[in-house]
């Protein structure tokens, strides 16, 4: 098929798969992608009457994630008959080139690519005739780099209710959460993630087939997405996160909780990298010194210096704002016993107290506040989700930020609800 000319205007260039072409328009000198749908024997003329009309309804839309479509005719062959469809080449690369178990995709992130294709769902299913795309798979889903925005391409033409749209996108959100095949998800798929117990929740509601327990619509999806509100059903046990590092020590008269700083042990790990890379060159140079030396002492003198020059280069590298930052940051350490509650940031050895003692007999609330964001004029507030515990007043808060994740607080959370006994209030 490779310098065929199809409905003479399209030549072939390449052929991406059994039915997919990428060509070039003749007329426009542009690239192309050719779609190519046989037509069951069976059906005959009225598929080619439903393809027809979807690809009427198709060519109508314009938004700006959603390839126009430019084209369709059909090619008859000698064993079948095929309708193709052409729409403009995009650059994008499709999502499943993102699904890598080895590195998994954040919460921030995955909420982003969300509510960018619920927004474009939101807008096929708010049509006059409401379209549903019916084909939502990784491979479908193109992502621009230069844009950073999303195409959703490869419409199905007899596609399902709008809540099979809904079902896939959260099977394919689950799937770049845990590098699993989305036709392999398990239940308990949480047990392999980092993601907050409300996510968690939203990902089981958007992804579910249940009517009673799955979103009605595109709109309360997003409604519940963009306002983090649980919607009827409670969130239930709450698992310690995939990979946490958070230590919890609970005996009958004493709850301790420990979060290590990561900067720390990025530092030393940054050490170790740059010490493999160094120690050959210096290897190399020594062993040059020890030849060199013995017949010209002159030009030993003239390599010292460049040795000296390595090793400020490998002591600079490793000594970075990572280091200076650990020795601030610490270990923050919350203890609770029968007595009282106290927080401290430890650093190198030394305790420093963040928030006055408390009795705790006046433990009255524990707060797990979502992020916050407010406008005042110009200036934009961002207050990140944290974990308080209220006590006589005092607020012993521990914050969402690279040492602690927000499902990790949703974990702690739990268990100082369970040894508090005390109710967890959301906001």
């Amino acid at each position: 098929m490779l310098d065929r000319v199809l409905h003479s205007r399209y030549q072939v260039q390449q052929l991406l798969g059994k039915k997919t072409i990428l060509a070039r328009d003749r007329h426009t000198t542009k690239l192309v992608i050719i779609k190519l749908i046989p037509v069951p024997s069976e059906q005959g003329s009225q598929f080619i009457g439903e393809i027809t009309g979807k690809i009427a309804l198709l060519r109508q839309l314009s938004h700006p994630s959603l390839p126009k479509y430019l084209d369709s005719f059909e090619i008859d062959s000698s064993q079948e008959q095929i309708i193709a469809i052409v729409r403009p080449y995009l650059s994008g690369q499709p999502l499943e080139n993102y699904l890598n178990s080895s590195y998994l995709l954040g919460e921030q992130d995955l909420k982003q690519i969300a509510k960018y294709l619920l927004e474009i769902l939101s807008y096929l299913h708010q049509q006059d005739v409401p379209i549903n795309h019916g084909n939502i798979k990784l491979s479908n889903i193109l992502f621009d780099t230069q844009s950073n925005g999303f195409y959703l391409v490869d419409f199905a033409i007899n596609s399902d209710s709008p809540a099979t749209d809904l079902q896939a996108l959260g099977k394919i959100l689950i799937s770049l959460a845990t590098g699993i095949n989305h036709h392999y998800i398990p239940e308990n798929f949480e047990q392999k993630t980092n993601l907050s117990a409300f996510f968690i929740y939203w990902l089981k509601r958007l992804s579910n087939s249940d009517q009673d327990y799955n979103f009605r619509s595109v709109t309360e999806a997003l409604a519940s997405l963009y306002s983090c509100q649980l919607i009827l059903v409670s969130i239930g046990n709450v698992t310690k996160p995939y990979g946490s590092e958070v230590i919890v020590y609970k005996k009958y008269n004493l709850l301790q909780i420990k979060i290590a700083s990561k900067t720390k042990q990025k530092f030393f790990n940054n050490f170790k990298t740059q010490l493999r890379q160094f120690l050959p060159s210096l290897f190399f140079t020594i062993i040059l010194l020890t030849i060199v030396g013995i017949y010209n002492l002159k030009l030993v003198a003239f390599l010292i210096p460049i040795i000296l020059i390595f090793m400020l280069n490998l002591i600079s590298a490793s000594l970075s704002w990572q280091l200076f930052k650990s020795f601030w940051q610490g270990e923050l350490e919350l203890k609770i016993t029968t007595q009282k509650v106290s927080l401290y940031q430890k650093i190198w050895g030394l305790k420093f107290k963040l928030t006055a003692d408390a009795a705790s007999s006046e433990i009255y609330s524990l707060i797990r506040r979502n992020v916050t964001v407010t406008m005042q004029g110009e200036n934009l507030t961002i207050v990140p989700p944290c974990l308080a515990l209220i006590a006589n007043h005092e607020e012993y808060i521990i914050t969402a930020s690279e040492d602690v994740s927000e499902a990790e607080l949703d974990w702690l959370a739990q268990q100082l609800s369970d040894w508090l006994r005390l109710p967890i209030t959301r906001i």
